[in-house]
Parts: structure tokens; sequence; C-alpha cells
């Protein structure tokens, strides 16, 4: 449990001045994605990373002076967002009305691994993570840049932790919770041209296998989807793919 200085602010945010931080990088055997490109700059300024209000580092001089007023030992920042609505009303009929709708808008629908990560901090402020995604299946190949040869992709996602002037910041998103190595996902993916890179769709788009389930990643919640086990939710992609107008 997170302790110590807080300000709460409009738009969900909880700044925190002792955090239990995470690792700015995993380390992990070599992957073919590179996640030094300078192409993957582009991510900085995606409009999913942006966030109204001060500039973060108004932020951290009001939340160093905060804590010292109050005595606490300084630890950085965090930044917590309520982005993603509760799960506990998924229906078997709302998850095949939204899983095919996904199915279609997206550019690549895969399944695969985490490797490596590296989080970096936006153009405005917000904490990002780029991963290099091992790609075990590929439901859905994406037409304008086609993935089928490849044994990874970077896939960039809102959160992580990374230092700001020698201050630890971070952000975590309920719809958008930290990828763990070890863990299978499926994923649908929005193409990024700038960077041949990826982004999760929506907050619904990261599944993750949890026995023969797949449920929905969200930050302090498990929602598996009723009707579309492992093999079963594939299987009706495929079969969505063929109703999708082109």
């Amino acid at each position: 449990m997170l302790s110590g200085y807080s300000v709460w602010r409009p738009g969900g945010a909880i700044f925190l001045a002792s955090v239990s931080l995470i690792a700015q990088s995993t380390q992990t055997p070599p992957a073919t994605a590179d996640l030094t490109s300078p192409a993957l700059r582009a991510h900085a300024s995606l409009l999913r990373y942006f966030r109204a209000g001060p500039s973060l580092a108004q932020d951290l001089a009001d939340a160093r002076t905060g804590a010292a007023q109050k005595n606490i030992v300084w630890k950085g920042l965090s930044f917590f967002v309520n982005d993603a609505e509760n799960l506990g009303g998924l229906t078997p009929a709302f998850a095949r009305e939204t899983y095919s709708k996904l199915t279609c808008k997206a550019d690549a629908v895969v399944i695969g691994q985490t490797q490596q990560s590296v989080s970096h901090i936006s153009d405005w402020g917000t904490v990002y993570t780029d991963y290099v995604f091992a790609i075990t299946a590929i439901l859905k190949d994406n037409a304008r840049s086609l993935i089928r040869q490849k044994a990874t992709l970077i896939l960039t996602r809102p959160g992580g932790s990374a230092m700001l002037g020698g201050d630890p910041v971070s952000s975590s998103y309920r719809g958008f919770p930290e990828l763990k190595q070890g863990a299978i996902y499926l994923q649908f993916l929005h193409y990024i041209p700038e960077s041949s890179a990826y982004e999760t769709y929506d907050a619904y788009s990261t599944l993750i296998a949890t026995g023969q389930e797949w449920v929905v990643a969200r930050q302090g919640s498990a929602v598996a989807l009723p009707g579309l086990n492992r093999g079963v939710l594939e299987t009706t992609i495929n079969e969505w793919l063929r109703s999708c107008r082109n």
C-alpha cells in the first residue's frame, strides 16, 4: 500500500511523495525489435498521453514543498488515472458486441508476451512505456505493414516509471495496467506509421490468459470474458473477420 504526502486534483490524478517505484527498464535476453530506435521518439507526442494542467516540473516542485512542510521523506511523484469503467456488468452479449467491433477496427490482433520495456516522459509530462512484444500468434495481420514474418513488435502504452531531473515519476492507469513478463496477452492494436510500432487500441483491448479464460486487463480487477474462453475467442475472431467491412 502506498502512503505519504498526497494531493488530489481533477482528472483522477493522485500525487504521492512516498511511492513504490517500478523498474525503469527490464533486462531480458536480446530481442529483434529495437527500443533505442530514434523513430520511437514519436510516441512522446501521441494524443493518448496528453494531460492538462500545470507542467510536470511545477507538479514536482509543489509536491516536494508539500512533503517538506509535512516532514515526509521525499521519494517521488505518482499519478493514478481512473480511466476505465467498472466491468462488473460484463455480459456475454456486450462482450461479443465489443470484441467483434474491436476485431474489425484494430489494425492487428496478436497473442504474445513482453520481453523488454523502457519508460519515458511524454511531451505533456505523462509517463509511458515502450515494450518489446514477442508474437506467438497473429489473429489479424496489419494490411498496411505485414507482421507475419516478424518475431517481435514494439508496443507503446500509458504508464510506467521514469526520472525527471533526479526525481522519480510514475504513472498508472486503471485501463492500461503494466504488462508483466511471463504472462500471455491477446492484444487489439492500432498501427503508428511514424514509428512502425503499435499502441493498444483502447481500455478493452488487452486480455490476459488466466487458466482457460481470457481476462480483461484492469488495474485492481480481473473479469473474464463470458462465453469467450481461450480457443473460443480465437476461433470467433476468425469468424468476425469474415464479416468485417473493408
